[in-house]
């Protein structure tokens, strides 16, 4: 059964029509990747990582062609959404004029803080954070995209 709420999107809210998950198991985080690699057929190849609230890594999957880094940075990508409670395109344009702290904040989480477009953040209809997803390897609106559409196929 699919609910309307909160769900996961740039700016992570419902007027946006994503759809939201009642909780993020493992096998709905297969499922999520297996949706991302299914919408990202079309792109070059991609990584796909999701994680739980806690950023801990619950699925990560790299499509053939796509090396250790592109997996590193999905990784980051999800594990940002989660720490920071926003989607990383908003973290890219919340700091857009301030790149200084931005990088400073990178090097203070040693590269685990990506701030560029394709993580995006999962929340139940009560705002709480169930965990992330983060895709890598195309443009960061293709990534994103991907991880949008798996979300609202769930």
């Amino acid at each position: 059964q699919r609910t309307r709420g909160v769900g996961v999107s740039s700016s992570c809210s419902s007027q946006h029509g994503v759809r939201m998950l009642p909780m993020l198991t493992l096998e709905a985080a297969d499922e999520l990747s297996r949706l991302v690699l299914k919408e990202a057929s079309s792109f070059r190849p991609v990584s796909v990582a999701v994680v739980d609230p806690a950023g801990d890594i619950m699925i990560c999957k790299r499509q053939d062609g796509c090396t250790r880094a592109i997996l590193e940075c999905a990784i980051a990508k999800a594990q940002s959404c989660v720490h920071l409670g926003m989607s990383t395109r908003v973290l890219r344009d919340k700091y857009a004029e301030r790149g200084t702290q931005i990088g400073a904040m990178v090097q203070i989480t040693n590269g685990q803080l990506a701030p560029f477009p394709g993580g995006v953040i999962c929340r139940d209809a009560s705002g709480n954070i169930l965990g992330a997803v983060g895709v890598a390897g195309a443009s960061g609106d293709e990534d994103e995209h991907c991880a949008i559409v798996a979300v609202n196929s769930m």
